[in-house]
Parts: C-alpha cells; sequence; structure tokens
C-alpha cells in the first residue's frame, strides 16, 4: 500500500513538473518562434496567448514587436 502510493506521488511529480515546464505565455506585443531540436520549423510561429511546447524538443524565444 505504501509504495502504491510512494509510486502515485512520484508519477504525479513527475507529471505536474512536466506540464509545468511546458507551458508559456506569450503577450499581446510578443510573438514566440519554436526551435524544435535547434532548428526552425515552418509554421510555428506563435501567437499572443497561452501556448504549449513540447518539454525537451522544443525551445522558444519571444520576439518584441513594438517599435
Amino acid at each position: 500500500m505504501i509504495v502504491t502510493l510512494a509510486l502515485c506521488a512520484a508519477v504525479l511529480l513527475v507529471a505536474a513538473t512536466l506540464v509545468g515546464t511546458s507551458v508559456r505565455i506569450i503577450r499581446q506585443y510578443e510573438r514566440g518562434v519554436v526551435f524544435r531540436f535547434g532548428r526552425v520549423e515552418p509554421g510555428t510561429t506563435r501567437a499572443p496567448g497561452i501556448v504549449l511546447l513540447w518539454p525537451i524538443a522544443d525551445r522558444m524565444t519571444k520576439v518584441n514587436m513594438q517599435s
């Protein structure tokens, strides 16, 4: 029983960590450019709002669109 509870807690901790690292917020005056494994994928420019990324594969750079 204790082992099962510890295993469930570990799985929930890992899942919460992955979700927490994959959510990004882009402000109205910004755009996000997503790099997958260091390369820009076609059509991966993100608009303002909440963005989900693959935690290990994707990196996002925010670009300020203000003059």
